[in-house]
C-alpha cells in the first residue's frame, strides 16, 4: 500500500507536477503561439494625442530619414526585406505610385482608380510613413504609357475641374486614413516624361501651378487634414521653364523634393536621369545646381525623394560613401529615399556587398535613427539639421548659400478611433517601369513608374 504524501510531501508533489505540466505541455503552446505572433502583420497605427506641451515632429531636428521605394510597391515586400537585411535598417519612409487610370491585370481598362487603403496601411503597418507618388495620367502599356501625349490629362482640364468627382472621392478616402500620408503629385514636373511635364502635351505657362492648387483646395474643402504635400522635380534637367514658375508656394506644399541617379552604360555615358557627362558624378554635382536655385524661392524642407547608383563601372560603393558625406552638409534636406529596383540597371544596394557594407556602416549613424509615428507632425521649417563637417566628396562643388530659417506651417493634429486591418487585394503584376521616376505600386492599380 502507497502512503499518500501529507504535511511538504504533498507541497513537494504538487510543484513537481506544476512544473512538468509547464515544460511539457502548456510552455510548448506558448512558443508555438509566440512564433504565430510573430509572423502576423501588425496592427494599422492610428494617431494618438500628444502628450507633451508642443509636438514632435517627423524626422526631429539634427536627424534625417532614410526611406526606400521598390518596383513591387506594397504586393510584394520581398525587396523591402533585403534592402533591410543589406543596410541593417529599417526605412522609415516608404513610397509606392499609382496612376489616376490605367489597366488592370486581366486587361480590363479602368476610367478611374478608385482610392484603397490596403498600400498605405501595409507600409504603416511596416511602420513607415507611406509616400504615395500620384500621377495624373492613363497608365495603360508599357508602350503608350511612355508618350506624354495624353489631351484627357492636360492640366488645363484638370485645373477646370474635369477630374473634381474622383479627386474629392479620393480626398475623402484619404482622410479616414488613421494616420498622416505624404502625397507626391504630379513629380518631375520640369522633364518631358509625362502628360503632366510643362512643356508637354498642350500645357501651358502657369498650368502646373494652378493644376497643384486646384487638387490641393478640393483636398481642403474636403477638410482633409493629414496629408504632407510633396512637391518633386527632378535633378539636372534642361527645360525652358525655371523650376520656380512650376513652384505653387509654401502655402500649398509642405516639403519639397528633387530626384537625382548616378548611372553609367559600360562605355562610360551617364543615363537614367543623370544624363549629361561622361565618367562618374559624384552627389554633389548631381544635386548641387538645383538645391541652390530651390533656396531662391522655396521656404520648405528638402527630401531626395529618388535615389540610386550603379555599379557597372564598380563605383556604387564610393558613390554611397559621397552621397552619405554630401547630404549632411545642406541643411535643409531631412531625408532621401533609395530606388531597390531593377530596371536600366541594377541600382538595388542588396546586388552590391561592397555598397551594402558601406550604406550599412554609413547609416548607423545617430542622424539616422528615425522613428515614425502617426502622432508625429510633418517638420515643415527649414531649421535643422545642424550641418556636420563632412570629408569632401569624389568631386568637390562649391558651397551652397546658407539655407534660410522658415516658421512651420502648423499641421491640426488627429485623434482617431483604432482603425482595422486591411483586408487584403489581389495583386497585380507590376510592369517595368522608367528609371527617373519612382516606382509603381501595383496595388490598387500598376502605375509605369520613371
Amino acid at each position: 500500500m502507497v502512503k499518500k504524501p501529507t504535511g511538504p510531501g504533498l507541497t513537494f508533489a504538487l510543484v513537481a507536477a506544476a512544473l512538468v505540466s509547464y515544460t511539457f505541455v502548456l510552455a510548448p503552446k506558448l512558443g508555438l503561439a509566440s512564433q504565430a505572433t510573430s509572423t502576423t502583420a501588425s496592427p494599422v497605427p492610428s494617431a494618438r494625442a500628444s502628450t507633451s506641451g508642443a509636438p514632435t515632429v517627423f524626422p526631429p531636428r539634427d536627424k534625417s530619414f532614410i526611406g526606400v521605394t521598390t518596383a513591387d510597391g506594397t504586393v510584394d515586400l520581398a525587396s523591402v526585406d533585403a534592402f533591410k537585411t543589406a543596410t541593417r535598417h529599417r526605412p522609415a519612409v516608404m513610397m509606392f505610385s499609382q496612376g489616376w487610370s490605367g489597366t488592370d491585370s486581366d486587361g480590363a481598362t479602368s476610367d478611374k482608380t478608385a482610392f484603397d487603403k490596403t498600400a498605405f496601411d501595409k507600409i504603416a503597418q511596416q511602420g513607415a510613413l507611406p509616400m504615395l507618388s500620384w500621377e495624373p495620367w492613363n497608365r495603360r502599356d508599357d508602350v503608350t504609357a511612355r508618350d506624354a501625349a495624353q489631351p484627357q490629362y492636360r492640366l488645363s482640364r484638370i485645373a477646370s475641374g474635369a477630374f473634381d468627382d474622383y479627386i474629392r472621392s479620393y480626398a475623402r478616402g484619404v482622410k479616414s486614413l488613421d494616420y498622416r500620408v505624404a502625397i507626391r503629385l504630379a513629380h518631375e514636373m520640369n522633364g518631358p516624361r509625362y502628360p503632366w511635364g510643362a512643356n508637354v502635351n498642350g500645357n501651358q505657362p502657369g498650368d502646373y501651378v494652378k493644376m497643384w492648387r486646384h487638387v490641393h483646395d478640393v483636398f481642403a474643402e474636403e477638410d482633409v487634414d493629414n496629408v504632407v504635400w510633396v512637391w518633386s522635380a527632378t535633378a539636372g534637367v534642361e527645360s525652358r521653364t525655371r523650376l520656380s514658375a512650376l513652384y505653387p508656394g509654401d502655402d500649398y506644399v509642405d516639403w519639397v523634393g528633387l530626384s537625382g541617379y548616378y548611372g553609367t552604360t559600360s562605355s562610360g555615358t551617364t543615363g537614367s536621369g543623370t544624363a549629361g557627362a561622361p565618367g562618374y558624378r559624384s552627389p554633389d554635382s548631381i544635386f548641387d545646381a538645383a538645391l541652390i536655385d530651390l533656396h531662391t524661392f522655396a521656404g520648405r524642407p528638402v527630401v531626395i525623394t529618388e535615389t540610386a547608383a550603379t555599379d557597372t563601372a564598380g563605383l556604387k560603393a564610393r558613390w554611397v560613401r559621397d552621397l552619405f558625406q554630401y547630404l549632411p552638409k545642406h541643411a535643409d534636406v531631412i531625408g532621401f529615399i533609395w530606388c531597390e529596383a531593377v530596371r536600366e540597371t541594377d541600382w538595388r544596394i542588396a546586388s552590391s556587398q561592397a555598397a551594402a557594407t558601406a550604406f550599412a556602416e554609413l547609416a548607423a549613424d545617430p542622424r539616422y535613427a528615425v522613428t515614425w509615428a502617426p502622432d508625429l507632425e510633418p517638420r515643415t521649417s527649414l531649421v535643422g539639421p545642424t550641418p556636420v563637417q563632412a570629408a569632401p566628396s569624389a568631386t568637390q562643388a562649391a558651397s551652397p548659400p546658407p539655407s534660410r530659417t522658415v516658421a512651420p506651417r502648423p499641421t491640426p493634429g488627429r485623434t482617431r478611433p483604432p482603425s482595422h486591418t486591411p483586408t487584403t487585394t489581389p495583386p497585380v503584376d507590376p510592369t517595368p517601369t522608367r528609371t527617373a521616376s519612382p516606382p509603381h505600386d501595383p496595388t490598387p492599380e500598376p502605375t509605369p513608374s520613371p
